[in-house]
């Protein structure tokens, strides 16, 4: 049971290491002070569309714009 559970915890990271691509770029927006959530994800919209105007060249080797909420507990 133990050679199962091993030969299956090495096919799975096998399948894992080929899905992730090493020549992208993931951009984690992190939201400032006194922020929703809501808010948070607009202002990352604004932040990417606004990069890839000015920097195109660059803008192809960014894989995914994700948002690293960060909550506001009082100021």
């Amino acid at each position: 049971m133990k050679k199962l559970l091993f030969v299956w915890l090495l096919f799975m990271g096998a399948l894992y290491a080929l899905t992730v691509n090493e020549y992208l770029n993931d951009v984690y927006f992190a939201n400032g002070i006194n922020t929703d959530e809501k808010t948070a994800k607009k202002s990352r919209d604004i932040l990417k569309k606004e990069f890839y105007a000015y920097n195109s060249g660059a803008a192809k080797k960014i894989g995914e714009w994700k948002v690293s909420y960060n909550h506001t507990h009082g100021i």
